[in-house]
């Protein structure tokens, strides 16, 4: 299981969250999987936004949003070949 750092927020992403998600890409168009992704991005930069205090006032259920979001995010990177470098040491 990674740990993905996306820009600060980290999530462990399950093996099989990241295969279905690559499959999942694999089987868009390029303009579908650039629209699906570019969505994602905006999710993610609008999380990094959150003071302090709302983040620790978020629910499960939206933490998990932001979870899932990055899983899809870093799929997209493992197609382009640029997923190594966000993958964080588990420790």
């Amino acid at each position: 299981m990674p740990r993905v750092d996306y820009n600060g927020l980290i999530a462990d992403v399950r093996e099989e969250d990241l295969e279905a998600g690559i499959d999942s890409l694999r089987q868009c168009s390029r303009q579908e999987r650039r629209q699906i992704l570019k969505s994602v991005e905006k999710a993610l930069d609008q999380a990094l936004k959150f003071t302090a205090s709302c983040k620790a006032d978020l629910s499960e259920q939206q933490r998990r949003d932001i979870a899932n979001d990055i899983g899809i995010w870093f799929a997209g990177e493992m197609l382009a070949g640029r997923a190594e470098q966000y993958k964080q040491a588990v420790q």
